[in-house]
């Protein structure tokens, strides 16, 4: 190795070999947990955008994939893009689902220009029905239905003809006026190709069928060429207040409590070290702080306090500015300011905390099973912390599988006191897991010190009950194979699970949203018989109602799991 390593240099150095930059990353859509990161729009007047859906066994493993439709675009042609109007050297990849014998060609787009309202592009696109073709064309061509610059059909198709509809990768690279078109990473015959049709625009995902409103695929998006040297960019992150410790605070502002105001912010991009530039915060509009910032350096990461402001009744916006003064310029300048709302209460306000919550039988016994058919009371036990005066009316509420199942007015409260509220009877009707919700002023009529605490959630599973046959075997839980703790719940960002093992074996732990489909997989391997804890994090995750669900030696437990943001 170090003889070739040595040879390769001297190659260099004599000029025998010439060194290639590697390209740079300039834009990545991977549909990574059913998120969208870039800015996607189609070119039709109300044609459908960039969607995302659930696909096990996608290309990149993840499960989730990009979704575009026709339905909407007239003219059968569906598109999505993305990028910039000036891009115009770059390569454009992405694993595209093709179909055979269904009247579709689906396919990727490149240097798409949409100046003056017509749509100049180029495309590879798959064309697997009677012509069994792939096909790289100009559009919109001399007659407006696009002009082949290359075909290629039967052996000329690395791996042949697709006889099934199956993923396969696409991929354009434009240089100048050259073409180069690759399927499956195998470059296509004849390439380079020349032509000075299309010299810039965006790239995109494409699906044309005149006769059927239908859709295409695609996973793993990837935009490469030489990015050159980037402007600096200044993102806003994150506003946080602190108490006057400098911790950040959990409960709301008091009047006459000492805050500070903290802003987390990155600079990005940049070679060299930025200009000086001045970073402001206002509050209800009026500047209260300003930092003169010498300069920083590229790809960077800062944390910004003010001082200190004593807070007054009612509500009131932050909002922090970097920049201020436009002394740096930048590649994005939308993204130097972040603002919020928040109020600050009287310090007699209330605050209302669910304590504990339970489900019993009609004789109020806390029982350890839900047995189908019987009916069940659920349990709320709960608090007022903080709080003095009179307090207007509010409700306390139940939802059981997410729709309500008990509403009771509370008409005054007591600072201090500690509430219990019984539902209503409920039947136990559908095998299987379950969940339930209390929410203390759903309404949000009383001003509290925290909102995060009026909500608790759990769960249970309906099980056969004993000397019933019981032909889907749910009722052999046993009693100390369980998610024992689940804490916080709700949560944000991450929760922490414990769960106890009965007896040596495989055990699995999984995490499905509320379709089944599978988020994330907490374990999955041999356990000894024991007490065990694993922390998720859901904060790539939309919020929402998640089911934690524990399985061993043909034994199950499940406990929802509510994320909130």
């Amino acid at each position: 190795m170090k003889v070739l390593n040595l040879i390769l240099a001297l190659m260099l150095v004599l000029g025998g070999v010439t060194a290639v930059k590697a390209q740079d990353t300039l834009y990545a859509e991977y549909f990574t947990d059913g998120q969208i990161m870039l800015d996607w729009f189609t070119p039709w007047d109300g044609g459908d955008e960039m969607a995302v859906d659930y696909w096990e066994g996608n290309p990149s493993g993840d499960s989730w994939v990009g979704l575009i439709e026709n339905g909407l675009s007239g003219g059968g042609v569906g598109t999505a893009m993305s990028g910039e109007l000036n891009m115009t050297d770059y390569r454009v990849e992405s694993y595209i689902y093709t179909t055979v014998n269904t009247g579709s060609y689906n396919g990727i787009v490149a240097r798409w220009d949409t100046t003056g309202g017509i749509n100049n592009y180029y495309s590879l696109r798959a064309d697997f029905d009677s012509n069994q073709r792939l096909q790289l064309r100009w559009y919109p061509g001399p007659t407006g239905f696009g002009e082949s610059i290359r075909e290629w059909v039967g052996g000329e198709i690395p791996g042949g003809v697709p006889t099934a509809d199956e993923w396969h990768k696409l991929a354009l690279k434009i240089e100048g006026n050259q073409l180069w078109a690759y399927y499956d990473d195998t470059e296509l015959a004849g390439s380079p190709f020349t032509d000075n049709n299309c010299m810039r625009g965006f790239f995109g995902v494409y699906l044309f069928n005149m006769l059927a409103t239908t859709e295409t695929y695609c996973d793993d998006i990837i935009v490469t060429g030489d990015a050159g040297a980037q402007p600096f960019d200044f993102i806003a992150l994150d506003n946080t207040m602190l108490n006057s410790a400098l911790e950040p605070m959990i409960y709301r502002a008091a009047e006459g409590e000492t805050v500070y105001f903290q802003l987390d912010w990155d600079a990005i991009n940049g070679s060299a070290t930025s200009p000086a530039f001045r970073i402001v915060m206002e509050l209800d509009d009026t500047p209260i702080f300003t930092e003169n910032n010498p300069g920083v350096e590229p790809n960077t990461s800062h944390t910004l306090n003010s001082n200190a402001w004593t807070a007054t009744l009612g509500e009131h916006t932050v909002r922090w500015t970097i920049d201020a003064l436009n002394s740096v310029a930048e590649g994005n300048e939308d993204n130097n300011v972040i603002e919020e709302m928040f109020l600050v209460l009287p310090v007699d306000a209330y605050d209302f905390a669910t304590d504990s919550t339970w489900v019993t039988n009609e004789d109020t016994v806390v029982v350890d099973e839900v047995f189908e058919n019987n009916d069940h009371l659920f349990v709320l036990h709960w608090s007022v912390p903080m709080g003095s005066g009179s307090v207007s009316a509010f409700d306390v509420r139940l939802d059981v599988d997410g729709a309500q199942e008990y509403l009771v007015t509370i008409p005054f409260v007591q600072s201090g006191a500690t509430y219990t509220t019984v539902s209503d009877p409920w039947t136990a009707i559908g095998l299987g897991p379950h969940y339930f919700e209390w929410f203390i002023d759903p309404a949000n009529l009383v001003d509290e010190f925290a909102e995060w605490n009026n909500s608790t959630l759990d769960g249970f599973e309906v099980v056969i009950e004993p000397g019933i046959p019981d032909p889907w075997q749910l009722s052999n839980q046993a009693t100390t194979f369980q998610i024992s703790s689940v804490y916080p719940n709700p949560f944000n960002p991450s929760v922490t699970l414990q769960y106890e093992t009965l007896q040596p074996g495989n055990v699995s732990l999984i995490v499905y949203d509320v379709a089944g489909r599978e988020i994330a997989v907490l374990a999955d391997k041999f356990h000894q018989s024991g007490l065990w804890e694993v922390t998720w994090s859901g904060e790539e995750m939309a919020a929402g109602t998640y089911f934690a669900v524990l399985e061993s030696n043909g034994k199950r437990d499940v406990q929802p799991l509510l994320l909130v943001k």
